[in-house]
Order: C-alpha cells, then sequence, then structure tokens
C-alpha cells in the first residue's frame, strides 16, 4: 500500500457524510468493500526496536503472520516477512536480510506483544470528471487491547489522503477541504495505542540516570538511588521466574549486585544493623540467581565455542549443550520457587519499607545528615 501522504483525525460523532459536506457538487464518492486488520506490535521489554528508531508489527490474517519494520518517524517500510508463528527470538525467523539487520539490534532479546490494534479500513474514491478515480481516502476506525487483554478502547477515526498519479491538482484541493475540517493526527496510531495502555517508550532501562541534589542528605540521597535499584530489581521478577529471556535474569542480578555494592560503598549513611542485615539479605539473592546465570551465559557462548574449533570437531559439542539445557531447566525450577517465596518477598518489602520511610531528624550515622556532595567527593578524593 503506498504510504498515506495526509493523516487527520476525524472528531468524536463525524460520520461519514459529514466528510464528504465539503466537497459536495465538486466531487462524486465511490466506497469499497471494508476490510479488517488486526496487528499486533511488538518490541523488547527495554524498547530496543524504537530506540533504533523502528517499530514491528505483526498482521494477521489469510496464510501466515505478515512481520513488517518500519521506521518509526515515517512509516517507511524497512523489512518485511511470512511467518507460519509469532516471532520471538531472532533466531525464530527464517533466515534473510531481515533477520541479519534486526539481529545486532535485538542480540539475546525477545520480542513480545505491547498492544494490538483491531482496525476497520474502508477505501473511499473521490471522483472527478468522467467518474475517474482522482483522490483515494482511506478511513480506520481502530481500538486498543492490551496484550493480557485487560485494557482495551477505541482510538477514534483517523483518515488517509492517498494521491493517484496524475491529479496533483484535485489531491491538492481535496487536502485543503479536509484540512481545513480536520486537524492533523498529533500522534502516530502506535503512540495512541501504547499510551491508552499507560506505556510511555522507554519506560524501561537497567541504565543508571539519576538526577540528585549535591546539597541533600546524604541518607535521604542514598535512598533514592537504592529505590532506583528496587525498581529495576522488581521490573524484572516476572521475566526471570518464567524464563522469558536471559537478559531479565542478567538486569535482576546487576540491580542485586548494585545494591551491595552501594550498601559497602556509601558509607556511614545508614544504621550499621540495617547496611548489614540487607547485606546478607541481597548476597543470599545472588547465590539463588547465580546457577541459572551460568547456564545462560554457557549457552549463550556455545556457538561461539563452537567456531572456535576445526570444522570436523564441532558436533562434538553438541552433547555438552544437551547436559547444559538439562541443567537449565532443573536450575531455571528452583529460581522460579526461590524468586516466589516468602523470604524473596519479605527481603523485598522490608527493604522498600525501610527506603520509604522518613529519614530520621536526629541520624544516628556519621554521614547520614551530610551533604551528598561532600560524602561523594571525600569518597571519590580517597
Amino acid at each position: 500500500m503506498t504510504r498515506p501522504i495526509t493523516e487527520l483525525q476525524v472528531l468524536d460523532g463525524m460520520t461519514l457524510e459529514d466528510l464528504k459536506t465539503p466537497l459536495n457538487g465538486d466531487y462524486s464518492f465511490a466506497a469499497e468493500r471494508e476490510r479488517h486488520l488486526e496487528r499486533t506490535f511488538l518490541e523488547t521489554f527495554d524498547w530496543r526496536v524504537y530506540q533504533a528508531g523502528g517499530i514491528i508489527e505483526a498482521t494477521f490474517g489469510g496464510p501466515g503472520i505478515e512481520l513488517s519494520w518500519r521506521k518509526r518517524k515515517n512509516g517507511m517500510l524497512l523489512h518485511r516477512a511470512m511467518l507460519d508463528d509469532p516471532p520471538g527470538f531472532v533466531e525464530d525467523m527464517p533466515p534473510g536480510t531481515f533477520r541479519d539487520n534486526l539481529s545486532p539490534v535485538l542480540e539475546m532479546r525477545k520480542l513480545l506483544p505491547l498492544v494490538r490494534i483491531e482496525t476497520s479500513q474502508q477505501m473511499l474514491r473521490v471522483l472527478g470528471d468522467e467518474e475517474k478515480t482522482v483522490v483515494r481516502v482511506e478511513l480506520e476506525r481502530s481500538r486498543y487491547i492490551s496484550p493480557d487483554g485487560e485494557q482495551s478502547g477505541e482510538l477514534g477515526m483517523r483518515i488517509h489522503l492517498l494521491p493517484v498519479r496524475g491529479y496533483d491538482a484535485d489531491f491538492d484541493r481535496v487536502s485543503r477541504a479536509f484540512q481545513e475540517l480536520l486537524d492533523p493526527a498529533d500522534t502516530t496510531l502506535f503512540d495512541s495505542a501504547v499510551q491508552a495502555i499507560g506505556r510511555v517508550p522507554r519506560d524501561y532501562s537497567s541504565k543508571l540516570n539519576f538526577r540528585l541534589d549535591p546539597g541533600e542528605r546524604c541518607d535521604r540521597t542514598t535512598k533514592v538511588i537504592h529505590l532506583g535499584l528496587l525498581r529495576t530489581l522488581e521490573a524484572n521478577i516476572d521475566g526471570s521466574r518464567n524464563n522469558v529471556d536471559s537478559v531479565f535474569l542478567h538486569d535482576l542480578r546487576v540491580a542485586t549486585r548494585r545494591t551491595r555494592s552501594a550498601l559497602t560503598q556509601i558509607r556511614e549513611v545508614f544504621p550499621s544493623e540495617v547496611v548489614e542485615r540487607f547485606k546478607d539479605g541481597f548476597a543470599w539473592v545472588g547465590q539463588i540467581t547465580g546457577p541459572t546465570r551460568d547456564m545462560d551465559v554457557y549457552l549463550l557462548a556455545l556457538d561461539e565455542y563452537k567456531a572456535g574449533l576445526p570444522s570436523m570437531l564441532r558436533e562434538e559439542l553438541e552433547p555438552l549443550r544437551d547436559f547444559l539445557e538439562t541443567h537449565h531447566i532443573t536450575e531455571q525450577k528452583t529460581l522460579a520457587r526461590k524468586l516466589g517465596s516468602s523470604q524473596f518477598r519479605k527481603l523485598l518489602k522490608e527493604w522498600r519499607t525501610f527506603l520509604e520511610a522518613p529519614v530520621p531528624e536526629q541520624p544516628t550515622a556519621a554521614n547520614a545528615a551530610r551533604t551528598a556532595k561532600a560524602v561523594a567527593d571525600e569518597r571519590i578524593w580517597k
């Protein structure tokens, strides 16, 4: 389909006849049969496709699934592929340029359903002299559905104006008439649907991105840092328990390691008994997540190990793959059980309770009431 030149948002309550009114007397109209589309937009948990400037959608209907990768800003099609099943990892896709270009974007992350959009499309042909089609007007009525099905709603109606070769003057005239009646769509359908389910692009990142006040009390600033790390840890629990992809567990462990490091490196800010208690608690989290992560690392690197061997010996590593996969299943079950345990839930609940509590007016820790800058400068200089 030709990419729309103009996209306008139809006001609530407007009918098809209302849209025709500005052009009545100059043009007539012919409506084509309505068609229905179901599209699911796919994204990694950490928005890798979006950050690379694209969006990926899977269109259902007919034989197979059409997977499209488009530029986010102008909708230009970059790649298209037909699949039998919804994609997950890039390795699930058939060999080709789509897969080759997507591989460095996704790496080991899995594409997950972000939002589903159901659309009814109807093409309205604008007829000029001799009943010739001079402009095409595509009407879209869409609704969104969240992946769990718990959120849904209308996204309103939009129109796309499509030029017909040789009728530029008519296209300009029709465009002006519609633009006097309607406002340009200020967001894409994708952005509107994402916003409707309460998501914000790039609302998750494992990278540290704090804006701290150097004059703030050090204990209060340290709590801000730890709360950010706790949010990252909590965001990765479900993905780690369900083994969605290996990065969930990696990010959970990194947040755990950073928490333990901050407890050690930012000294005499919290009471010593609090520091020791939670250092031990998060050391336990590191222990229970280690075996599964070890299996992840070995399995991710196995093909590289094979490539380093002479070709006649490469298949000799396949029994090792079987061994690692078997152990991964066992360790993953143990991990899922421990991440769902009362001990784990209690640790995180009590840690959050401490972090969200107001700092004491008369702290006992030596550095608690000093400014964050003073403590940081001292630590860095040392």
